[in-house]
């Protein structure tokens, strides 16, 4: 290896370390920043529990503004500075929200307060998704983006427990008393540092010319990656698993505190048990589809994984579901992380490199559009006269819906060679 391969290589290494680091807090952040924590700070500063249901549907709809993301990014360009500025204001309007009490004490004005805020959040961390990807894709090298997810995964999952187990124990310690809110303005402070710090690693971090030069249309945005059959099939197999799985967890957090009236620690320990099931499951599958250079097997069994998980929450009763979650949680790590290397690597890969922004964007725009309905379905359970029955048939139609996802996955894949519809 010369002296310039030598350089090269130490260049992207530093690199590829920085990156890990980088999203690794960023997923800390949003780990942190979880439904089960939005939930309990909503109703905390008075909100009522059907609004906050709504609210979550809203936020899962939200993706649907992906399709004005490269319209905007090719005219604004995705250089460092830019992409920063827009990271930064998303981080900011999620801390805001600690500072309501401390605005008004009406509460209709916290409600729209609240949701001003964390929509405005949403929707800029929603339009940022396919410019972030982008530049993660383009700093590392083929062979190590599997890899990478895995264990960056790993490292996402064991801060943000740690972090969750302690944020439980003392919101249970202090529950209904003058330290619950200083409780949650610690948590949300120290959510906030860490997007500063991994905004600092983004600055040393290198940014590769954009390849999506281009100024697009929205027409374009739309027409452009659906021309691909392999990018089709991804995003068909991708809204669906997306719409049937949010349809069950849509008010999974309200079902768990509510009505199966679980404790914050007991929630934590739940969530940790998802992260160990995600971040193990994430290296079991990158080495499975590294060896065999197929992931069919590895999809097929994340599906699965979710339809038993949703069967367990649709079939039993209360006094059941308790001693179930834990192998709930588990099941929900293990298909997760499948599928979140897939989401990854998948559209990304099958997609030209002159419309990569807007495959990723148009992905999430029908993502974001089925989520709508899960809108229309959450104001149902708000009017419904029993919310629980409700929220079973949630579960069943979540099952349901995911069994027919692995039919179309399989039938799909019918006649073909082993490589999956996404991965080559």
């Amino acid at each position: 290896m010369s002296n310039s391969d030598k350089t090269n290589e130490k260049v992207y290494r530093l690199n590829y370390r920085r990156l890990f680091a980088s999203n690794g807090l960023d997923n800390a952040a949003n780990s942190l920043t979880s439904s089960a924590l939005i939930v309990g700070y909503a109703l905390f500063i008075g909100l009522d529990e059907s609004i906050i249901g709504v609210f979550i549907a809203m936020r899962l709809a939200f993706a649907s503004f992906q399709i004005f993301s490269p319209y905007i990014f090719s005219r604004t360009g995705q250089s460092k500075k830019v992409v920063l500025a827009w990271y930064s204001i998303f981080r900011l309007c999620n801390y805001l929200i600690i500072f309501i009490p401390f605005i008004t004490g009406d509460p209709t004005v916290r409600l729209v307060l609240f949701l001003v805020l964390i929509s405005l959040g949403s929707i800029l961390a929603q339009m940022l998704y396919s410019p972030m990807n982008n530049w993660k894709m383009q700093v590392l090298r083929p062979g190590d983006a599997r890899m990478y997810f895995a264990y960056k995964n790993l490292v996402t999952q064991v801060v943000a427990a740690t972090a969750s187990i302690g944020l439980s124990v003392l919101l249970d310690l202090f529950a209904d008393t003058y330290f619950e809110y200083w409780i949650f303005f610690i948590t949300l402070t120290t959510i906030f540092l860490i997007a500063v710090v991994d905004i600092i690693i983004r600055i040393c971090l290198v940014k590769p010319t954009a390849t999506d030069k281009p100024k697009l249309s929205l027409k374009e945005t739309f027409v452009a990656p659906l021309k691909n059959k392999v990018t089709r099939q991804s995003m068909a197999l991708l809204v669906m698993y997306h719409f049937f799985r949010n349809i069950g967890i849509l008010f999974l957090a309200v079902y768990q505190i509510q009505y199966v009236g679980l404790s914050f620690v007991y929630i934590s320990i739940l969530l940790i048990l998802y992260s160990l099931s995600s971040m193990l499951g994430g290296i079991m599958w990158g080495k499975i589809a590294n060896k065999r250079n197929n992931y069919n097997a590895v999809l097929l069994c994340c599906l699965a994984c979710l339809v038993a998980m949703f069967a367990m929450l649709a079939f039993s009763s209360v006094n059941i579901i308790v001693y179930l979650f834990p192998l709930v949680f588990i099941l929900y790590g293990l298909s997760q992380s499948g599928f979140g290397m897939f989401e990854s690597l998948s559209i990304h890969q099958s997609a030209s490199p002159e419309h990569r922004i807007a495959t990723l964007s148009l992905s999430k725009f029908f993502i974001g559009l089925s989520s709508i309905v899960l809108v229309l379905l959450s104001i149902f359970v708000v009017e419904s006269t029993d919310n629980e029955a409700t929220i079973r048939i949630f579960f069943i139609v979540a099952m349901a819906g995911l069994v027919v996802a692995t039919i179309y996955f399989v039938l799909s894949k019918k006649g073909k060679d082993n490589s999956p519809p996404v991965l080559q």
